[in-house]
Protein backbone atom coordinates (compact mmCIF):
# COMPACT_ATOMS: atom_id res chain seq x y z
CA UNK A 1 0.00 0.00 0.00
CA UNK A 2 2.75 2.67 0.80
CA UNK A 3 4.73 1.38 -2.11
CA UNK A 4 1.38 2.45 -4.16
CA UNK A 5 1.25 5.68 -2.45
CA UNK A 6 4.27 6.86 -3.46
CA UNK A 7 3.94 5.83 -6.95
CA UNK A 8 1.06 8.12 -7.14
CA UNK A 9 2.79 10.64 -5.26
CA UNK A 10 5.91 10.73 -7.64
CA UNK A 11 3.75 10.61 -10.40
CA UNK A 12 1.74 13.64 -9.36
CA UNK A 13 4.56 15.52 -8.50
CA UNK A 14 5.85 14.68 -12.07
CA UNK A 15 2.45 15.71 -13.66
CA UNK A 16 2.52 19.03 -11.88
CA UNK A 17 6.45 19.43 -12.68
CA UNK A 18 5.54 19.07 -16.10
CA UNK A 19 2.49 21.42 -16.02
CA UNK A 20 4.07 24.13 -14.69
CA UNK A 21 7.10 23.99 -17.43
CA UNK A 22 4.51 23.66 -20.30
CA UNK A 23 2.61 26.84 -18.85
CA UNK A 24 5.60 29.15 -18.53
CA UNK A 25 7.06 27.45 -21.85
CA UNK A 26 3.39 28.86 -23.76
CA UNK A 27 3.66 31.91 -22.06
CA UNK A 28 6.82 32.74 -23.00
CA UNK A 29 6.01 31.42 -26.72
CA UNK A 30 2.81 33.67 -26.44
CA UNK A 31 5.23 36.98 -25.61
CA UNK A 32 7.27 36.08 -28.68
CA UNK A 33 4.42 35.90 -31.18
CA UNK A 34 2.41 38.44 -30.02
CA UNK A 35 6.32 40.56 -30.40
CA UNK A 36 6.69 39.80 -33.63
CA UNK A 37 4.91 42.19 -35.43
CA UNK A 38 5.93 44.77 -33.43
CA UNK A 39 8.98 47.22 -35.64
CA UNK A 40 12.21 47.59 -34.08
CA UNK A 41 12.44 50.94 -32.16
CA UNK A 42 14.35 53.65 -34.09
CA UNK A 43 17.34 54.67 -32.51
CA UNK A 44 16.59 58.39 -31.36
CA UNK A 45 18.84 61.00 -32.67
CA UNK A 46 19.09 64.42 -31.10
CA UNK A 47 18.73 67.08 -34.09
CA UNK A 48 20.00 70.27 -32.44
CA UNK A 49 19.06 72.35 -35.99
CA UNK A 50 16.39 73.58 -33.82
CA UNK A 51 13.75 75.61 -36.44
CA UNK A 52 14.33 79.86 -37.04
CA UNK A 53 11.43 81.20 -35.24
CA UNK A 54 9.49 83.77 -36.94
CA UNK A 55 11.54 84.46 -40.21
CA UNK A 56 10.65 88.37 -41.81
CA UNK A 57 13.24 88.32 -44.50
CA UNK A 58 11.24 90.22 -46.55
CA UNK A 59 11.94 93.76 -44.37
CA UNK A 60 14.21 95.13 -41.85
CA UNK A 61 14.13 95.22 -37.93
CA UNK A 62 13.15 98.83 -37.92
CA UNK A 63 10.05 98.14 -40.49
CA UNK A 64 9.10 95.09 -38.21
CA UNK A 65 9.82 97.48 -34.43
CA UNK A 66 7.43 99.71 -35.72
CA UNK A 67 4.37 97.14 -36.35
CA UNK A 68 5.18 96.15 -32.59
CA UNK A 69 2.78 98.68 -31.16
CA UNK A 70 -0.22 98.23 -28.50
CA UNK A 71 -3.33 100.10 -29.98
CA UNK A 72 -4.32 103.55 -28.76
CA UNK A 73 -5.79 104.39 -25.71
CA UNK A 74 -4.71 100.44 -24.00
CA UNK A 75 -1.98 99.99 -21.40
CA UNK A 76 1.04 99.12 -23.33
CA UNK A 77 1.18 95.30 -23.22
CA UNK A 78 4.06 93.79 -21.72
CA UNK A 79 5.49 91.66 -24.89
CA UNK A 80 4.68 94.75 -27.61
CA UNK A 81 7.73 97.65 -28.27
CA UNK A 82 5.83 100.84 -27.88
CA UNK A 83 8.62 102.52 -25.37
CA UNK A 84 11.75 101.37 -27.27
CA UNK A 85 9.98 102.38 -30.57
CA UNK A 86 10.20 105.96 -28.32
CA UNK A 87 13.97 105.53 -27.29
CA UNK A 88 14.99 105.05 -30.52
CA UNK A 89 13.47 107.77 -32.18
CA UNK A 90 14.90 110.22 -29.22
CA UNK A 91 18.21 108.83 -29.72
CA UNK A 92 18.22 109.10 -33.19
CA UNK A 93 19.20 105.65 -34.62
CA UNK A 94 16.22 104.62 -36.86
CA UNK A 95 19.11 104.09 -39.55
CA UNK A 96 21.00 102.01 -37.40
CA UNK A 97 17.70 99.53 -37.48
CA UNK A 98 17.32 99.93 -41.30
CA UNK A 99 21.18 99.45 -42.40
CA UNK A 100 21.03 96.43 -45.26
CA UNK A 101 24.09 94.27 -43.06
CA UNK A 102 23.23 91.10 -42.69
CA UNK A 103 26.02 90.25 -39.70
CA UNK A 104 24.29 92.02 -36.69
CA UNK A 105 22.34 90.63 -34.08
CA UNK A 106 19.47 92.91 -32.40
CA UNK A 107 18.26 92.87 -28.89
CA UNK A 108 15.29 94.01 -28.83
CA UNK A 109 13.55 95.43 -25.36
CA UNK A 110 9.77 94.94 -25.16
CA UNK A 111 7.75 96.96 -22.59
CA UNK A 112 8.48 94.69 -19.82
CA UNK A 113 12.33 95.93 -20.05
CA UNK A 114 10.99 99.55 -19.59
CA UNK A 115 8.71 99.97 -16.52
CA UNK A 116 9.13 99.21 -12.84
CA UNK A 117 12.14 99.66 -10.47
CA UNK A 118 16.07 100.06 -11.76
CA UNK A 119 14.36 99.42 -15.76
CA UNK A 120 14.88 101.49 -18.29
CA UNK A 121 12.87 104.39 -17.69
CA UNK A 122 13.87 104.45 -14.17
CA UNK A 123 17.11 104.42 -15.32
CA UNK A 124 17.00 107.49 -17.95
CA UNK A 125 14.49 109.43 -16.11
CA UNK A 126 15.08 109.16 -12.52
CA UNK A 127 11.49 108.71 -11.70
CA UNK A 128 11.55 105.17 -9.58
CA UNK A 129 8.01 104.20 -10.60
CA UNK A 130 9.44 103.51 -13.66
CA UNK A 131 6.69 106.52 -15.07
CA UNK A 132 8.87 109.30 -16.25
CA UNK A 133 8.86 110.52 -19.90
CA UNK A 134 11.13 108.96 -22.33
CA UNK A 135 10.87 111.81 -24.44
CA UNK A 136 12.87 113.89 -22.25
CA UNK A 137 15.39 111.93 -21.48
CA UNK A 138 19.49 112.63 -22.88
CA UNK A 139 19.85 111.81 -26.13
CA UNK A 140 23.21 110.29 -25.86
CA UNK A 141 22.61 108.43 -22.84
CA UNK A 142 19.88 106.94 -24.68
CA UNK A 143 21.51 105.78 -27.80
CA UNK A 144 24.25 104.59 -25.59
CA UNK A 145 22.13 102.34 -24.27
CA UNK A 146 20.49 101.33 -27.77
CA UNK A 147 24.04 100.44 -28.84
CA UNK A 148 24.48 98.05 -26.13
CA UNK A 149 21.72 96.20 -27.24
CA UNK A 150 23.40 95.91 -31.00
CA UNK A 151 25.76 93.47 -31.65
CA UNK A 152 28.08 93.66 -34.54
CA UNK A 153 28.05 89.58 -35.59
CA UNK A 154 25.42 87.88 -36.08
CA UNK A 155 23.92 85.40 -32.91
CA UNK A 156 22.14 82.33 -32.98
CA UNK A 157 21.44 79.70 -30.69
CA UNK A 158 23.69 76.69 -32.61
CA UNK A 159 26.38 77.64 -34.96
CA UNK A 160 27.62 81.01 -33.21
CA UNK A 161 27.66 79.42 -29.71
CA UNK A 162 28.98 75.62 -30.48
CA UNK A 163 29.53 74.53 -26.79
CA UNK A 164 26.70 74.80 -24.40
CA UNK A 165 27.44 76.96 -20.65
CA UNK A 166 30.66 78.44 -22.53
CA UNK A 167 30.63 82.51 -22.81
CA UNK A 168 31.55 84.07 -26.24
CA UNK A 169 32.27 87.22 -26.25
CA UNK A 170 31.20 89.69 -28.83
CA UNK A 171 31.23 93.09 -29.63
CA UNK A 172 28.06 95.69 -29.75
CA UNK A 173 28.21 98.99 -31.46
CA UNK A 174 29.00 100.50 -27.95
CA UNK A 175 32.44 102.05 -28.08
CA UNK A 176 35.24 100.90 -25.35
CA UNK A 177 35.68 98.70 -22.89
CA UNK A 178 32.20 98.85 -21.81
CA UNK A 179 30.90 97.45 -25.02
CA UNK A 180 31.52 94.16 -24.54
CA UNK A 181 28.96 91.43 -24.08
CA UNK A 182 28.46 88.00 -23.69
CA UNK A 183 26.36 85.36 -24.37
CA UNK A 184 25.94 81.10 -23.60
CA UNK A 185 23.38 78.72 -24.56
CA UNK A 186 22.17 75.89 -21.97
CA UNK A 187 21.44 72.60 -22.91
CA UNK A 188 18.20 73.29 -24.73
CA UNK A 189 19.45 76.34 -26.56
CA UNK A 190 18.23 78.95 -24.56
CA UNK A 191 20.55 81.92 -24.31
CA UNK A 192 21.67 83.77 -21.49
CA UNK A 193 23.56 87.67 -21.57
CA UNK A 194 26.19 88.52 -19.34
CA UNK A 195 26.10 85.78 -17.11
CA UNK A 196 29.81 85.77 -17.07
CA UNK A 197 31.83 85.73 -13.70
CA UNK A 198 35.08 87.43 -15.41
CA UNK A 199 32.69 90.91 -16.38
CA UNK A 200 32.30 93.95 -13.88
CA UNK A 201 30.48 92.82 -10.44
CA UNK A 202 28.36 96.01 -11.98
CA UNK A 203 26.86 93.60 -15.16
CA UNK A 204 23.00 93.62 -15.87
CA UNK A 205 22.52 89.78 -16.98
CA UNK A 206 19.27 88.64 -18.08
CA UNK A 207 18.40 85.13 -20.20
CA UNK A 208 16.27 85.64 -23.50
CA UNK A 209 12.50 85.54 -23.47
CA UNK A 210 12.40 85.11 -27.28
CA UNK A 211 14.94 83.60 -30.18
CA UNK A 212 15.62 83.96 -33.74
CA UNK A 213 13.81 87.05 -35.68
CA UNK A 214 15.32 86.55 -38.80
CA UNK A 215 15.21 90.08 -40.91
CA UNK A 216 17.29 90.50 -44.03
CA UNK A 217 19.83 92.55 -42.18
CA UNK A 218 19.87 90.33 -39.64
CA UNK A 219 18.78 88.54 -36.43
CA UNK A 220 17.40 89.57 -33.10
CA UNK A 221 16.15 88.32 -29.52
CA UNK A 222 13.79 89.56 -27.64
CA UNK A 223 14.70 90.53 -23.98
CA UNK A 224 12.43 91.96 -21.03
CA UNK A 225 15.71 93.41 -18.81
CA UNK A 226 18.34 95.64 -20.23
CA UNK A 227 22.02 94.25 -20.10
CA UNK A 228 24.93 96.03 -19.65
CA UNK A 229 28.45 96.45 -18.26
CA UNK A 230 27.79 99.59 -16.06
CA UNK A 231 24.98 102.35 -15.61
CA UNK A 232 24.51 104.28 -19.11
Amino acid sequence: MRLTNNIIFKTMKKTKSTFIHSFFLSLIMGLLISCGDLKIQKKYIFDPNLPELPTFKDQTAWEFIQKQTTPAGVTPAANRLDYMITLIKVAGLEEEYNKNINDRTYLFLNNSAFTGSGKINALLTGVTAGTGDLTKVDKVRAANLLKYHIIDAYVNQTTSLPIYFVNYEFKTLLDGPNGVIKIQRNERYSLTINNAPDLPSTRRTTGVTLHNYIFKNGIAHIISSHVGITNF
